[in-house]
């Protein structure tokens, strides 16, 4: 059975890394051991081949990592949250899909965020849940939700379902919630230039 760590080549990890912001070489190798935790055994699946995450308390000596992990953030290869670091799917389009054989049924099972938009803006519970833990009201969600989809739809990523892409949103908002101040500002601006601003 092939499994995904023969997938995740030195040619994808190669395509990753050049496709970002420049890595740290021990932020590099960090980052395949990480990958390599995390595939060595799974089976080579549209179901396994999606991004995950690992608890900080699953990380041996984290803090020592911590500024490597920031790195790695800041090239977009991971979401740090207060519990976890989340690795977000960059291999996805990089693998050859043709090796999940008898298991490429799978990928029929995957939806990808734009696909499941409309399910996540009527996600009233995940809205009032990221809205409390954020102080944000419900359009200022429903802002993330759009970046967070186009984002998504950018890179191609793919979920098992709607419990999947509200997961990975809620994790995703923790560290991108500034973008919500950058469309809150467009929107003054819009309104002083049409002379509509109410203040």
């Amino acid at each position: 059975m092939i499994k995904m760590i023969d997938l995740i080549t030195l040619n994808v990890v190669d395509q990753i890394f050049n496709s970002c912001e420049k890595v740290k070489p021990l932020s590099k190798l960090l980052y395949i051991n990480c990958l390599t935790k995390k595939f060595k055994d799974l089976d080579a699946s549209a179901e396994n081949a999606t991004s995950f995450e690992f608890s900080k308390t699953e990380i041996p000596k984290y803090l020592k990592w911590e500024t490597n992990f920031i790195d790695l953030k800041l090239a977009g290869l991971v979401t740090i949250t207060i519990e976890s670091v989340v690795f977000n799917n960059t291999w996805g389009q990089l693998i050859d899909r043709s090796k999940f054989g008898g298991l490429q049924v799978g990928i029929s099972h995957m939806t990808p965020a734009l696909n499941l938009e409309n399910d996540l803006v009527n996600n009233t519970s995940m809205i009032d849940v990221v809205g409390m833990k954020n102080k944000l009201n419900k359009n200022q969600v429903l802002s993330l939700i759009k970046i967070f989809v186009l984002e998504q739809d950018a890179t191609q990523s793919m979920y098992r379902d709607l419990g999947d892409c509200s997961k990975h949103f809620i994790y995703w908002v923790n560290t991108n919630i500034d973008k919500i101040e950058i469309v809150q500002d467009t929107a003054k601006s819009k309104s002083k230039i049409l002379g509509l601003d109410e203040n």
